[in-house]
This record gives C-alpha cells, structure tokens and sequence, in this order.
C-alpha cells in the first residue's frame, strides 16, 4: 500500500502512545503531600487485594497482565499480583523515607506523568478517528487511486539449457501433457507440483526480462523457450483479466494502521504549529559523549 511515509518523531511519538498505555495504572503519582494519594477508580472496579489498607484495583492487575503477557495463567497473574503488592510496598517505604520529595524523583514523576498524559491524548484522538466508517471511507478513495491493471495466469517450465527446452517442446508436440513435463522437467520446485501453475500475477510480479514476454503472449498460446538468469523457460498462458481489488476486510489492518499514524502525525503538526518551541541549548552537549 502507498499511503506515504512518516518521520522518526512521529514512530517515536506512536512508541510512546505504546509505553504510556502500559504504564498507565503502574505508576502512581504522589502529591507533595506524603500522607495523601490520589487514586484513580474505574466505575464498578473491583478490589483485588489490600495492603495495609490500600486497595489494589482489578484494573492495576489487568494492566500489569497486559504489560508481560498476552494470555496469562492463572499462576502468573498471581504472581503479577505479588509485584503489584512488593510494588506498593515498596513505593509506601520510600515516601516513609521521603523519596517523593527528592529531586530527582520528582522529576521522574512529572516525566512519567507527562508520558501517560500524551499517552491518553493520543489513544482518545485515535480511537475517535479509526471508526468503521473512515476505514470504508479510505479503503474507497484508495480503490479508485489503486487501479492493479491486468494479470495473467500461466504455467511454466524452467530448464537448464537450450538443448533441454528444445527437448520438451518436442514432448509437447507429442502426446505429452504440459502439466507432466512440468513435474518431470521443471528446475523450479515450487510450480512443479502443480504442473508448472504460477497461478494469476501482475506484471510487476516478476523481472521484466520474464514478465515482459510472457504478457506479450495471448490465452491459449506458448511460448518458444527464452532465457532469463534462472534458466530457459516454456510458458503457457491460460487466462489475462483486470486484476481485483484486495477486499475492505484483507486491507483493514493496513488501513487501521495507516489511519492511527496519519492521525498522531496530524495531531503533532497541529500542535507544534500552534506552540512557542524555543531550543535553548545544543543537544550533542548533553548526556556526555
């Protein structure tokens, strides 16, 4: 598909939609205060397990599963429960100690804030732009652009040489099927099972020194053996027609996924035009090296 293509910040912007989404509900973002936490409930969230009476949600499980696993046994998601536990237990401990009001720790938390926040921007935008109706909508605009052209059914039988070609177009002047002599004669493995059968293929399916003869050819006709660099080949060409469209349902997935990026990257255009983006300092002398 030819949908075009997007810079490094707008793939890097789609990895952080994917890792914002899996830190959502494992990280937990204290306040200045360390006697008060701000806990997010989902309606009708149930509690999982208790920890010194904090609750620990179904939904911090289910995000925790879905970071390691796609389908997980009931072995592991009790041990994922235990993190979660050990998590918070550690987490309590280090606000004991106030490592919330450290500096650096401080600045991971905005960090990590920041991330599920663009995280949950990108993921809403999505899920209002990829609906069922834009999908159809793309999937027709790009069948109308992507016209396929003709293609051809043919059989083939590759040989070695010329002297083997001209040895099975006599076969074939005889009582030999060219199916046979395709299983018995052909180098190529593939078509050879099935009687030399390439099935329907664009010309653009293969090297114009194979392609080009062999869709000057017309229904019902064979070639004289020609050579390419794989060897000598005798085509029979069976059928030409336009070639289908790929269905909405083959080419949904490429379109979903054609959709999700076009919008991130719309988003970020729109974004940035609209933001006083200053670069105060070089970034090569930052971080050493």
């Amino acid at each position: 598909m030819h949908f075009g293509k997007f810079d490094r910040q707008t793939l890097a912007i789609i990895g952080v939609c994917v890792l914002g989404v899996l830190l959502l509900g494992l990280v937990t973002l204290s306040s200045e205060q360390t006697s008060t936490e701000e806990i997010v409930i989902l309606e009708n969230d149930s509690v999982v397990a208790s920890v010194n009476g904090h609750p620990i949600y179904e939904q911090d499980l289910t995000l925790a599963i879905a970071r390691s696993f796609e389908q997980a046994t009931p072995p592991e998601k009790a041990e994922i429960l235990q993190n979660l536990i050990d998590q918070h237990l550690l987490a309590s401990k280090a606000r004991t100690e106030g490592l919330d009001k450290n500096a650096a720790v401080k600045a991971q938390l905005r960090k990590s804030q920041d991330e599920i926040l663009a995280a949950a921007l990108i993921e809403q935008s999505v899920e209002n732009a990829v609906t069922e109706d834009r999908l159809k909508k793309l999937y027709d605009s790009q069948s109308q652009i992507r016209q396929r052209g003709i293609e051809v059914r043919a059989r083939q039988i590759l040989l070695p040489d010329l002297e083997t070609a001209e040895e099975v177009i006599k076969k074939l002047a005889g009582d030999d099927s060219f199916q046979s002599l395709a299983f018995a004669y052909s180098l190529d493995r593939v078509s050879r099972e099935s009687g030399g059968d390439l099935g329907y293929f664009t010309r653009d399916s293969y090297p114009p020194e194979f392609a080009d003869p062999v869709f000057e050819m017309t229904v019902g006709s064979r070639s004289d053996p020609f050579q390419t660099e794989r060897g000598w080949h005798i085509v029979e060409v069976s059928d030409r027609r336009q070639a289908p469209s790929p269905t909405f349902e083959a080419m949904k997935d490429d379109l979903a996924t054609f959709l999700r990026a076009k919008t991130i990257e719309d988003l970020m255009t729109d974004l940035r035009d609209g933001a006083e983006i200053e670069i105060l300092t070089e970034t090569s002398n930052i971080g050493g090296h």
